[in-house]
C-alpha cells in the first residue's frame, strides 16, 4: 500500500484532512498514518523504514505482543487498555477496557521528526512495562487524525474459529490465548474476554470517533 499511495495518493489523503476532515488508523492504517514503522523487526514479517504520510511524528513500533502470524489468531491478544481524555493525568479520571490486537503498534514520538501539529495520547496499554501509547491524537492543518493499535470496531462474531491460536503478551495483566493447538478453546478464551468488556469497548471505540470529530455521523 505504501508504494501504491506515495506521491499523488498520499497528497490526496493529505489534503483532504489539513482542510478539515478526518483520518481514522486502526491496526495497519494506523502504521501507515506515522512518520516511521517498525513491524516485527528481525523476524520474516518485518517491515521497517520512513513512511510519507507522517501524520504522527515518531514511529509506529509493533507488534505489541509476540507471536503474530497473518491469516492467524495465534498472536492475537484481549490487551489492558487505559483510556480518557486525561489519561496521563494520575488525578484524573480514566476508562479501562479489553481490546482485540493482533500485530497492532504502540506509538512512540521523536523529537527530530518535524511535527505538522500537536498530538496527544487517547490510550495507553496498561499491561505492558511503560505504558506505551495505544492510541494518539494528531492535529493536521484544520483535520484531525486518530490512530490506534488496537480493534475496537471488531465484533468477537469475526474471530474465526478456523485459525489458531496461541500465546500473545508477555503481561500478566492481559488474556491470553491457550498456548497449545487448541484452536477452539483458544478463540473461545479470547472471545469472552471481549463480550465480558464489549460495553466498554463500544465506549472507547465511541470515544476515538469523538476525537476524530466523527461521532455525529452515526445518529
Amino acid at each position: 500500500m505504501s508504494s501504491a499511495l506515495n506521491g499523488p495518493g498520499n497528497e490526496i489523503v493529505r489534503e483532504y484532512v489539513s482542510s478539515g476532515g478526518a483520518y481514522v488508523g486502526l491496526c495497519a492504517g494506523a502504521y501507515y498514518a506515522c512518520s516511521r514503522v517498525s513491524f516485527e523487526r528481525g523476524s520474516p514479517f518485518e517491515v521497517v523504514g520512513p513512511r510519507e504520510l507522517a501524520f504522527f511524528p515518531g514511529e509506529a513500533r509493533g507488534g505489541v505482543f509476540r507471536g503474530f502470524a497473518y491469516g492467524s489468531e495465534v498472536g492475537a491478544v484481549a490487551a489492558e487498555l487505559q483510556w480518557g481524555e486525561d489519561v496521563d493525568d494520575v488525578d484524573a479520571p480514566s476508562s479501562t477496557t479489553l481490546d482485540y490486537v493482533n500485530g497492532g503498534p504502540a506509538f512512540f514520538p521523536c523529537s527530530s521528526v518535524p511535527s505538522a501539529g500537536p498530538h496527544r495520547v487517547l490510550a495507553r496499554y496498561a499491561g505492558v512495562p511503560g505504558r506505551p501509547a495505544a492510541a494518539v491524537s494528531c492535529a493536521v492543518g484544520r483535520g484531525v487524525a486518530v490512530l490506534c493499535g488496537t480493534h475496537p470496531e471488531l465484533g468477537t462474531r469475526w474471530l474465526g474459529v478456523g485459525d489458531v491460536c496461541g500465546d500473545g503478551p508477555a503481561a500478566a495483566e492481559n488474556v491470553r490465548t491457550d498456548e497449545s493447538p487448541g484452536r477452539d478453546a483458544g478463540i473461545s478464551k479470547l472471545r469472552a474476554a471481549l463480550e465480558t468488556s464489549q460495553t466498554s469497548r463500544w465506549a472507547f471505540w465511541l470515544f476515538l470517533l469523538s476525537s476524530a470529530r466523527l461521532r455525529d455521523r452515526l445518529r
